[in-house]
């Protein structure tokens, strides 16, 4: 799918899909912007080698990281 085509679909169609590279593009910020406010973060590793392995959500553990 080309630019052109985009421009070439009913409107319906290219509203899915701005609203679809609007979302994605939010999602990716929001999750690079907690990266780096958990990376800021004062964490001692041994805490951290003792959580890896414990049933934490993404929340829960401070450790945890988005892969982008």
């Amino acid at each position: 799918m080309t630019l052109g085509s985009i421009f070439e679909m009913g409107a319906d169609e290219s509203s899915s899909y701005c609203i679809t590279i609007l979302a994605s593009l939010t999602l990716y910020y929001v999750l690079w912007r907690e990266n780096k406010r958990r990376a800021a973060l004062q964490l001692d590793d041994e805490e951290g080698d003792k959580l890896a392995f414990q049933d934490l959500t993404d929340k829960e553990n401070p450790y945890f990281r988005y892969v982008l």
